[in-house]
Order: C-alpha cells, then sequence, then structure tokens
C-alpha cells in the first residue's frame, strides 16, 4: 500500500489474510518476564498439541500465531 511521496521502507510491502489462526498476546505488566516463563508456555502449548506458527517477543511480552487448523 503505497501513496505519493512515500519511501518503501515505511510502506507496507504486504498483507495476508490466513484462515484458523488467533493471535495470543501475553503481557507481563511492570516488570520482565520469569526466566522459565516461556518454557512454561511452549510446555503447556506442546501438552495439548497446539501448534505455533509465529512467535514474537521482547522483555515483557510474548505474541503468538497459534493456527486453529493444526489442531
Amino acid at each position: 500500500i503505497l501513496r505519493e511521496n512515500v519511501t518503501t521502507e515505511n510502506a507496507v510491502m504486504a498483507v495476508t489474510l490466513r484462515k484458523n489462526q488467533k493471535l495470543l498476546h501475553l503481557k507481563n505488566h511492570g516488570q520482565k518476564l520469569k526466566p522459565t516463563f516461556y518454557q512454561d508456555v511452549f510446555s503447556l502449548l506442546a501438552r495439548h498439541q497446539v501448534h505455533v506458527d509465529l512467535i514474537n517477543t521482547s522483555e515483557a511480552n510474548l505474541s503468538l500465531v497459534i493456527d486453529k487448523s493444526m489442531q
């Protein structure tokens, strides 16, 4: 999606629609995540055979795209 006078480095280059996916955003308000947080989350997802398609992390957040069609 481009307008006039917009450089491509700041432009949206693609938009994708994928069915049967959900975004799960986990946020720890006011502090960093504990050291075992990721291990705990992914152990729980593995135990329930949840397929994770995409992962995004920061100091206090974890976002996952879960593919419902793989369950």
